[in-house]
């Protein structure tokens, strides 16, 4: 038989203050996690090298100060691009790689096609793999700037330009 405690006995009060201090904590979390997650996001890229961004600044005098020992020096960059996989787009540069002159203005096209049958906005993601390169290029054109509207099976000729800094290592492999 089960034992049956006394009705006569008030019931205890419970306190709410513990639950009340873990909520507020939970809120404050949540509140604050969007303002970090930029910050924390660059930090990792930096600190992993992966999704370098690129330096969008690019003064308009080092295309036009090109010294002769950086005419001589040449870096191979070699190019990659891919649509997301709920674009239904194609996107592929002209050549996949390039001998590039540090210092000098290069341009490169990339071609874009709408494979859908409906109009689509997108924009360009630029990134430079290994993040240790993406300080040394400037992008002085690039279709990442704007958004892209292609039509239903509309394609694009897509322009790119860029200087490769003189002070970019001989080599940015890991």
């Amino acid at each position: 038989m089960t034992e049956q405690l006394p009705t006569d006995q008030p019931p205890q009060r419970v306190s709410h203050k513990k639950l009340l201090v873990r909520c507020g904590v939970v809120v404050v979390c949540m509140s604050a996690f969007p303002f970090a997650s930029i910050p924390l996001y660059q930090a990792f890229c930096n600190w992993t090298g992966l999704n370098g961004k690129i330096d969008l600044s690019a003064p308009a005098e080092m295309s036009e100060r090109i010294r002769d020992e950086s005419k001589q020096r040449t870096i191979t960059v070699e190019f990659v691009a891919d649509a997301s996989l709920n674009l239904p787009w194609t996107l592929k540069p002209e050549v996949t790689q390039m001998k590039v002159n540090l210092g000098e203005s290069t341009r490169i096209n990339f071609y874009a096609e709408n494979t859908s049958s409906r109009n689509i906005i997108a924009r360009a993601v630029p990134s430079v793999s290994p993040g240790q390169g993406s300080p040394h290029f400037k992008k002085t054109q690039c279709f990442c700037f704007d958004n892209i509207q292609l039509k239903a099976g509309e394609k694009l000729e897509c322009r790119w330009c860029f200087i490769l800094m003189r002070t970019s290592p001989v080599t940015l492999l890991p």
